[in-house]
């Protein structure tokens, strides 16, 4: 409980994603809300960021430059195992391996496929514990 004149912390959330007009809608979504958001572009900035940072909640696309995106969850549970993960993809499946699946089973907390909506993305995070500010 909050003692009189303490200031709440804003929820802290990572958005890794490489296309720049999904991340920008992500992050303008969750700001709008009130969430302070940290964007990166590719699996090794997040990973890098969530070893120096506290995040209340990681929004990670599956496909992405230099580290994808199944091992930057596993990296991040690893180390975290607590830390809520979001995973998202356009990418169904190549072969028999479903992502979105692949990701819950290696430690998110919920996955989303392409393309969602401001609204299915808020929804997902009430599921996994995120509430607004």
């Amino acid at each position: 409980m909050l003692q009189q004149g303490e200031a709440m912390m804003p929820v802290s959330i990572l958005v890794a994603e490489d296309d720049a007009m999904i991340s920008s809608m992500i992050t303008n979504t969750l700001r709008n809300k009130g969430f302070s958001v940290t964007e990166v572009a590719d699996g090794e900035q997040a990973i890098r960021m969530a070893d120096h940072n506290h995040y209340d909640l990681i929004i990670t696309d599956i496909m992405m430059p230099k580290i994808e995106g199944i091992e930057v969850i596993s990296e991040i549970i690893r180390k975290a195992p607590d830390t809520k993960i979001i995973a998202i993809t356009a990418e169904g499946s190549a072969g028999y391996t479903n992502f979105l699946t692949l990701a819950e089973t290696v430690g998110a907390s919920a996955s989303i496929q392409k393309p969602f909506s401001p609204t299915q993305l808020m929804d997902t995070m009430k599921t996994v514990g995120i509430k607004k500010p």
